[in-house]
């Protein structure tokens, strides 16, 4: 049976938001990081994190928009002592998750960057 057009979900459009952009300011709110990639240059490393509104998040839902708007809001950078510390912080909400069955217990790689 051939697929009819009305069957389809709607497409999501995507639109990058500039840091500079009077736009970011939407996103000085509470945010739903959709995208983290990390990185060290020296004895610093590097965080970027893409983000979404909470209320943007309405769009990927059935029927919930045709636009969204991904904003690479900020480059963080930290010292190892810091990022050493997010880590330990960020491990223990992890395994909280993991012994709630929230995540797998799998180490997770980050893609690669071609």
């Amino acid at each position: 049976m051939p697929e009819d057009a009305h069957d389809k979900p709607p497409q999501v459009k995507i639109k990058g938001i500039d840091i500079g952009a009077d736009e970011v300011q939407d996103f000085q709110v509470p945010s739903f990081v959709n995208y983290v990639y990390a990185w060290q240059y020296g004895n610093d490393l590097y965080v970027d994190m893409g983000l979404l509104t909470i209320e943007q998040m309405d769009a990927f839902k059935p029927g919930g928009g045709s636009e969204v708007k991904v904003a690479m809001y900020n480059r963080f950078v930290m010292s190892a002592i810091t990022f050493e510390d997010l880590y330990r912080r960020m491990n223990l909400v992890r395994e909280r998750l993991r012994s709630q069955g929230l995540v797998r217990d799998e180490v997770a790689e980050a893609p690669k960057v071609p």
